[in-house]
């Protein structure tokens, strides 16, 4: 993938490095005391050279895609969840953009934090999770967010799931039983290859509508916002993915 995308071998060496020498002098330091470029040498294998050139790199910071992913998701998950914006069938209603009350503007207030409508509104828009109706009218298309356009938006949504997917296989190393997380999967052999594009779209209409019964009973366990500050709050989760491995049963 990496190569696809016009990235090199040292650029993703360089990336490892880094991630090699953050986790280290994140996670290996000892109590009272600054880690040293020499300890992380040694916990490492890089060179001290290596690692003084690393540290002073700047920080490779996702803080602002990820809060854009945020923004997005908390405004698609207030319209869905909350019932000031639904019919009397439970439904998200369309909304004006303008308005105080039952509007995108009052949407994004609730939900969006410092940011303004436009801004939100355009990457709705541009990743299909919400259309402008013909009268001025905004519909939510899609009850879920992924970017369309932003590549870099794209691999860092990516580059979560992996992450979070090696944070839990490296906890059931360290805790096995009781406290392991769930880590399951199923795969069949030798599945047809005409039948593919049917199974794909049937586990994905059932992953999704699996993913919204999870999205809504998370939604109904979160912290108020006006409780964050006084209580401790940690980010979980559960992720569903597709895979083909098109060389197996091949002849």
């Amino acid at each position: 993938m990496s190569l696809k995308r016009g990235v090199s071998y040292g650029t993703i060496a360089d990336i490892v490095k880094w991630v090699f020498v953050d986790v280290a002098r994140k996670e290996f330091q000892i109590p009272g005391k600054k880690i040293s470029d020499s300890r992380i040498s040694v916990i490492t294998g890089l060179t001290r050279q290596e690692v003084k050139s690393l540290t002073e790199m700047e920080t490779l910071d996702d803080t602002k895609i990820a809060e854009k992913k945020n923004r997005a998701v908390n405004i698609i998950n207030g319209w869905k969840f909350n019932k000031e914006f639904h019919d009397a069938y439970g439904e998200p209603i369309d909304l004006p953009f303008k308005g105080k009350e039952k509007s995108f503007e009052s949407l994004v207030k609730e939900y969006g934090g410092d940011i303004t409508p436009r801004p939100i509104f355009d990457e709705l828009v541009r990743s299909e999770s919400i259309e402008q109706l013909p009268g001025g009218m905004i519909r939510l298309k899609k009850d879920f967010f992924i970017p369309k356009e932003d590549e870099t938006q794209k691999l860092s949504l990516m580059g979560s799931s992996v992450s979070a997917l090696l944070h839990t296989i490296d906890h059931n190393i360290e805790n096995s039983g009781k406290k392991d997380f769930l880590q399951l999967s199923s795969t069949s052999l030798n599945l047809p290859k005409a039948h593919s594009p049917y199974i794909r779209n049937e586990i994905k209409k059932k992953g999704i509508a699996f993913l919204q019964e999870m999205d809504a009973w998370l939604a109904s366990q979160v912290v108020e916002p006006e409780k964050i500050d006084s209580e401790e709050v940690f980010e979980g989760g559960i992720s569903v993915f597709y895979f083909e491995e098109n060389d197996r049963g091949s002849k």
